[in-house]
C-alpha cells in the first residue's frame, strides 16, 4: 500500500474518535466472534504478558469481552494503522489462524504477504 493510500485511508470519516481507521471497533467485534477462546494464544503473539492474560479473565467474565479488551488494548498501545495489520496478520498466523489472517487482510484492503515463521 502506498504511503498516499494510507495517509487517505486514515483521514477517512468512517475514522473513530478512539484512533482507530483500519482497525475499527466493529471490524475488532468481528475478530473477537470469529476468534473465540484462541484469543489468550492471540494476546501472547501480540506481546501481552500472561500476568495481563492473567488479569483480563479476572476483570471480564465472558470470553467475548475478554478477547475484545485484549485487542482494544493492543490497539492502542501500537502505531500506525498498517504496522497493526501486520502485527495482527502475523499473530493470526502463529496461532494457526490463516483463515482470520485472510480475512483481516482482505477487511482492511492490505496487500501484505506475512512471512512464515516458526512459533
Amino acid at each position: 500500500m502506498t504511503l498516499q493510500r494510507e495517509r487517505i485511508r486514515s483521514e477517512e470519516p468512517h475514522s473513530n474518535d478512539l484512533g482507530l481507521s483500519l482497525l475499527s471497533e466493529n471490524l475488532i467485534l468481528e475478530l473477537t466472534d470469529k476468534l473465540g477462546v484462541e484469543w489468550t494464544r492471540l494476546g501472547i503473539h501480540l506481546g501481552l504478558s500472561n500476568a495481563q492474560i492473567q488479569r483480563l479473565k479476572l476483570d471480564y467474565s465472558h470470553t467475548r469481552e475478554r478477547s475484545f479488551e485484549m485487542l482494544m488494548r493492543w490497539c492502542h498501545s501500537t502505531h500506525g494503522d498498517l504496522k497493526k495489520i501486520q502485527q495482527l496478520s502475523c499473530a493470526l498466523i502463529k496461532e494457526g489462524r490463516c483463515d482470520l489472517s485472510q480475512w483481516l487482510l482482505k477487511e482492511t484492503g492490505i496487500n501484505y504477504r506475512p512471512r512464515a515463521t516458526s512459533k
